[in-house]
């Protein structure tokens, strides 16, 4: 049986990486929020995200402006 956790973390990794990979960053700004943003050359966005006490790592989130969809490289416990 495939570990499913595993096989979730690959899916998440391909999803994003399809989104990024072979795009350059073109503008790097904190938002209203002063959350930190990465303007990619295709004009959609990366945001990186955290909860409110800043608890484990930042989750980069793909934003597309123009489909209005996220896509997100979640935190996975060990």
């Amino acid at each position: 049986m495939p570990n499913t956790k595993t096989s979730r973390k690959k899916k998440f990794e391909k999803d994003f990486a399809s989104r990024v990979v072979g795009k350059e960053i073109r503008h790097v700004f904190y938002n209203d929020q002063n959350c930190p943003v990465l303007s990619l050359s295709d004009g959609t966005l990366i945001f990186i995200l955290s909860d409110d006490e800043g608890n484990g790592f930042g989750v980069p989130v793909h934003y597309d402006t123009d489909k209005k969809e996220e896509t997100c490289l979640p935190q996975f416990d060990k």
